[in-house]
This record gives structure tokens, sequence and C-alpha cells, in this order.
């Protein structure tokens, strides 16, 4: 047992001493929707996303991406001739494995544990708060895509795929679903 710590230990030093890192930023769009079978009548709205980024490099291909990032979210549903927004905004903290391939591109997933901050819904123009009928905990899994260049602009295309009820209560199947479309900038590494 004590050869095997020490040869962890060892295995961690080198993967520590070869690793890069970098920081930079990123903002967005995003796309998001409800899903889930009890989501029926709910649209999609647009929204957008802003935050930064990390990246750690082990040995060239892998590496540990993780973000921090102000997410704003909702849906749209028109119910007895009145249109109904829920606006909803996130801290989202993405956890990523990332593969980068030779020529800038790259493939992303982990987890994100996801914190709402708040939930209002607008009917016409009256305004209310419903932070207290969702969950404020949203783990999502997200899967991305993207390319980052020599000059450290990048773009980026991810989609967070819900796995936690949203409802406070949990008896409706209503989970998020969220596409980003966005451009990442490294600032240092």
């Amino acid at each position: 047992m004590k050869k095997f710590s020490v040869l962890v230990t060892v295995l961690f030093l080198t993967l520590a001493a070869s690793a890069q890192f970098s920081l930079g930023a990123k903002a967005g769009v995003n796309a998001s929707n409800f899903r889930g079978s009890d989501a029926e009548g709910a649209k999609g709205r647009l929204g957008f996303y802003v935050g930064a980024t990390g990246e750690l490099t082990f040995g060239g291909n892998l590496a540990f991406a993780p973000e921090i990032v102000y997410s704003f979210q909702g849906v749209k549903q028109t119910e007895e001739d009145a249109d109904a927004k829920l606006n909803m905004s996130y801290i989202n903290i993405p956890l990523l494995a990332r593969y980068k391939f030779e020529n800038g591109f790259y493939v992303e997933t982990g987890l994100q544990p996801g914190f709402l901050m708040s939930a209002k819904v607008k009917i016409d123009s009256e305004s209310a708060s419903v932070k207290d009928a969702f969950n404020t905990v949203d783990l999502s899994v997200p899967f991305g895509l993207g390319f980052r260049g020599e000059s450290g602009f990048g773009v980026n295309l991810r989609y967070n795929l819900g796995l936690s009820k949203l409802d406070k209560d949990g008896d409706g199947k209503v989970y998020n679903g969220v596409a980003q479309l966005g451009i990442t900038y490294r600032l240092f590494r």
C-alpha cells in the first residue's frame, strides 16, 4: 500500500509539473427551454451568459476546464390570451473534461451544478417572484465542442442537459435544457 501511495504521489506531481494553466473570459447566447413529460406549452426563449473559464492541460490533449458562468434562462407560455414569461438566472459551475485536437478543435463533457439566483414570472406588465417554487440547485450534463485559435479567440457550442427536477415538490417532470453559442478569449496562460 505504501508503494502504491508513493507511485500515485509521483504520478500526480509529474502531471502537475507538466500541466499548463490558462484563464479566460466567455460570453454568448442561450436558447433555453423546459423539457420533460410535464413541460407542455413551454416555448423556448433567448437569453445570454457571461463568465470566466480556466483550463488545466495535462500532457497535450487532455484538459480539465472549470468555469463560473452567469446564465439568464427561462421560457414563454401563452395561457388564456395572456403571455407569460418566466425569467430565471443561475450561477453555473461547469466542471469539464476536454479533449483537444492538434488543429485547435475540442470536445468536452462533464457535470454542471447550477445555483438559482432568481425566478420571476411576468404576465403582461405584472411581475412576481416565484423562486420559492423551484429547487435552488440544478444539476446538468454539458456536451460541447469548440475551437480556439493561436490568438486566444475561440467559439464554443454547448448543450446543457438538465438532470434535476425544477419544481421544489418534485411532482412534475420538468427539466432545464439550454443550448449555448458563444465566444471565448484566453487572457493569459
